[in-house]
């Protein structure tokens, strides 16, 4: 895949909009605010997040189609890498600040429950997914994706917003075909 200039300002703008909203919130400002404490937790947690999205859909490609060909940007050129993780690593912060540390703030104070705002906004993930994809399994698993980060990250006293940057970044790093 390539993604080009308008891909990246479309991200940037999404992102500068979102930071806009978060810091008119106080409570949004709460949850995206950088701490040092518990780091270590954090980045495990994210790696583990991680692990489990990737490791099953490892098993099934293997399973089913005989191959698994996870981080394929790495066979790309050394500014093709790049690129392509510099779009991914956009990516994974303006989704998780928009989706988990913006939207699930404002559902959470709207229906006055985690579990409503969970479920709003695995929906949006995955309904934003389907719209650019086209595709009723990225759907379905943008949908599970969601649920799973919505939901650890408002259960998990260790999970931050940083923690589901890691792992969607990672996520999309191993999923994501290159060619």
């Amino acid at each position: 895949m390539y993604y080009g200039v308008f891909n990246f300002v479309i991200y940037i703008v999404t992102l500068l909009i979102t930071l806009v909203l978060i810091k008119d919130n106080n409570a949004c400002i709460y949850i995206v605010r950088f701490s040092k404490k518990h780091i270590l937790q954090q980045v495990f947690t994210g790696l583990a997040l991680a692990f489990m999205l990737i490791f099953p859909l490892a098993i099934i490609n293997i399973v089913l189609f005989h191959s698994f060909s996870a981080f394929q940007f790495l066979k790309l050129a050394i500014c093709a890498r790049i690129n392509f993780f510099t779009f991914q690593l956009l990516v994974a912060v303006t989704e998780e600040f928009l989706f988990r540390g913006y939207l699930l703030c404002i559902f959470t104070r709207m229906t006055k429950s985690s579990t409503g705002a969970i479920l709003c906004t695995a929906a949006l993930f995955a309904g934003i997914h389907f719209v650019f994809n086209q595709d009723l399994v990225q759907f379905v698993i943008a949908l599970i994706v969601g649920f799973l980060f919505a939901f650890i990250f408002v259960k998990n006293t260790n999970c931050s917003i940083y923690s589901l940057i890691l792992a969607h970044l990672l996520y999309d790093l191993a999923i994501s075909n290159v060619y």
